[in-house]
């Protein structure tokens, strides 16, 4: 058998808990009762009345996921931007490794606008006004267009140009821009003394975006490699 861990309590027979839930978890029944201890109930005082994990969970020490679930679901439900990267906190992004000698990245492009205007017998061209509205404001075409990109003098084309698209089809949005700016603030605020490479396919969606990140990264100087086609490796 195996020896009762120290940690146990001698009474009840529970593990202590030596921390503290977040605050958005609810470890309340939901019948109203603080003291119930109904095991059909959800909360019991034992388990979060929303994502029902343990109150003595350890993951209980984040958000409750359930609760940022619902509310990105009510925002998008009221039609409100819900910004969302890779590095969101609700998708429990992996933490940073205390002696990191390189980390790689792979992401794709940001928000964009459908590639072609035709797709069978649905013909989007009116709605093309309305895409075009949403595409990078002058100012932040600016910004992005201050990145360098340097691209491979081999020769070939690209075989993926179909994709490519013709504004205001499959470019960056606005706020592809700032979902991958948030990115880049996000890798300099994890990694803050590193420095940073960017390759990019050949799609000015894919290039903007890349060039983004390193506008958040804050890295002056810094260029979007683009390989031939021949050459290309991320595809």
């Amino acid at each position: 058998p195996l020896p009762i861990p120290l940690a146990m309590a001698a009474v009840t027979g529970v593990k202590r808990r030596s921390f503290s839930p977040h605050a958005s978890h609810s470890f309340d029944c939901a019948c109203g009762n603080m003291e119930c201890k109904d095991p059909t109930h959800q909360g019991r005082g034992l388990e979060c009345a929303k994502c029902r994990r343990s109150d003595r969970d350890e993951k209980t020490q984040l958000p409750c996921a359930s609760s940022d679930k619902s509310a990105c679901d009510a925002a998008v439900t009221a039609g409100e931007a819900v910004p969302i990267t890779c590095f969101d906190p609700t998708r429990n992004p992996p933490r940073v490794a205390k002696s990191s000698r390189q980390v790689v990245v792979l992401m794709r492009h940001g928000d964009r606008s459908p590639i072609p205007q035709k797709i069978g017998r649905l013909d989007m061209s009116a709605q093309a006004p309305a895409w075009e509205s949403l595409m990078p404001s002058s100012a932040e075409q600016a910004i992005m267009d201050q990145v360098a990109v340097q691209r491979s003098q081999e020769a070939g084309s690209n075989s993926y140009s179909v994709f490519v698209g013709t504004r205001p089809w499959g470019q960056l949005t606005s706020a592809g821009f700032a979902q991958c700016q948030r990115v880049g603030e996000e890798l300099r605020r994890r990694y803050p003394a590193a420095s940073i490479r960017a390759f990019s396919t050949d799609f000015p969606r894919t290039i903007q975006s890349a060039a983004s990140v390193l506008v958040g990264f804050g890295a002056p100087g810094a260029a979007v490699a683009v390989r031939a086609p021949r050459e290309e490796t991320l595809l």
